[in-house]
């Protein structure tokens, strides 16, 4: 085994480990419907992409992902430029600065790495395969529909219910605009990453 192979399955065996933490780490705190945020799961589908060097597993994640961790990164930045209000931007990112679990605390940050090493690994192993949005789109499908019937307007996984706290359309119309938000998002980043990956992409 050559050494890109064995940093390859390195990095995914550390995103697996991660994604194993995560896991745990919620179920610990009694909070089993955590376990159901897209994040996590995308850890562990990104994990089997690298060891397994199955580009479309990686682009599909990064598809739903992307987007979401920018914004992400954002309001946790936000906290320092909004100064003494111990607020920030969206409120995503609250959780943060305020006493809890620091474990959890230090397996978010994950939203700041997993981009650019998913990034990375992709220009090791090639990417060439285009199917990876419908992959993307049947798991959005499958998440929407589990955090509907298995978790609750509280805890709000996958901001399922609403965006944050914020209740910007009418309960009725949200899911629609869920799902057409998503699919935006995943649209752009997928030409995105098509683009980036233009002389490797082959048609299958």
């Amino acid at each position: 085994m050559d050494k890109e192979n064995i940093m390859l399955k390195f990095i995914g065996i550390l995103f697996f480990m991660l994604a194993l933490a995560a896991i745990l780490n919620t179920l610990y705190q009694k909070n089993p419907e955590g376990t159901l945020w897209l994040c996590y799961t995308a850890l562990f589908i990104i994990s089997l992409g690298m060891i397994f060097k199955n580009d479309a597993l990686i682009i599909s994640q990064l598809n739903i992902l992307t987007i979401p961790l920018f914004v992400w990164i954002v309001d946790f930045f936000s906290y320092f430029y909004l100064g003494s209000s111990g607020q920030t931007l969206l409120g995503i990112t609250e959780y943060m600065f305020t006493e809890g679990n620091v474990i959890s605390k230090m397996i978010s940050l994950q939203h700041f790495f997993t981009i650019p090493f998913s990034l990375g690994v992709l220009s090791m192993i090639k990417a060439k395969r285009k199917y990876a949005w419908i992959v993307s789109f049947v798991q959005l499908v499958l998440f929407f529909a589990v955090s509907r019937l298995f978790t609750s307007p509280e805890k709000n996984i996958n901001y399922v219910y609403r965006f944050a706290e914020y209740n910007l359309v009418s309960p009725h119309m949200y899911p629609l605009v869920w799902f057409a938000g998503f699919f935006v998002m995943v649209v752009i980043t997928n030409v995105i990453l098509e683009r980036m990956f233009q002389e490797r992409l082959t048609k299958i």
